[in-house]
C-alpha cells in the first residue's frame, strides 16, 4: 500500500480529518466554550480570567527561561568553537615549525591533523558530525 492509499484508507476509516472537518470541528469548540462562557455569573468569568491569564503569564515565562536556556548553550558552543579554533591554529603552527619540509596539512572537524588528504578524508567519514568536510592548511 502506497502513502496515499493508506492516507485514503484512514480517512474512509474517520480516521484522518480534512482541513474541512478541523474547521467544523473548531467552530463547534468554540461556540460550546462561548456559550458556556456567557452562562457563568460575573464571578466565576472573573475567576476564568484570572486562570487563564496566570496560564498565559506560565506559559510565557517557561517560554523565557527555554530561550534564555538555549541562547546560554549557544554561547557556551560558540565560546567553546572559538577555543577549539585557537587550538588548532596553535597545533598548526606547531606541525609546521617540527615539519619545515610540509607544504600543506589537513584537519578534520574534530581538529584532528593529517599529513595527507586521504587519511583525513577517512577519518572525518568515521566521526559523527561527519559533514565530510575537510580543511586544507598552506604554510
Amino acid at each position: 500500500m502506497n502513502k496515499l492509499e493508506t492516507i485514503d484508507a484512514a480517512k474512509a476509516a474517520g480516521v484522518v480529518r480534512t482541513d474541512a472537518q478541523f474547521e467544523a470541528m473548531n467552530k463547534g469548540v468554540i461556540a460550546e466554550l462561548t456559550e458556556a462562557y456567557n452562562k457563568m455569573t460575573p464571578e466565576e468569568k472573573e475567576a476564568a480570567n484570572a486562570e487563564a491569564a496566570k496560564e498565559a503569564e506560565e506559559a510565557a515565562a517557561k517560554e523565557a527561561e527555554e530561550a534564555a536556556a538555549k541562547e546560554a548553550e549557544a554561547s557556551k558552543n560558540k565560546a567553546s568553537k572559538v577555543e577549539n579554533s585557537e587550538k588548532l591554529e596553535k597545533d598548526l603552527a606547531d606541525v609546521f615549525k617540527n615539519y619545515p619540509e610540509l607544504k600543506e596539512v589537513y584537519s578534520t572537524t574534530d581538529d584532528t591533523i593529517f599529513f595527507k588528504k586521504d587519511d583525513a578524508v577517512n577519518h572525518q567519514k568515521t566521526l559523527v558530525d561527519s559533514k565530510n568536510v575537510v580543511s586544507t592548511h598552506k604554510r
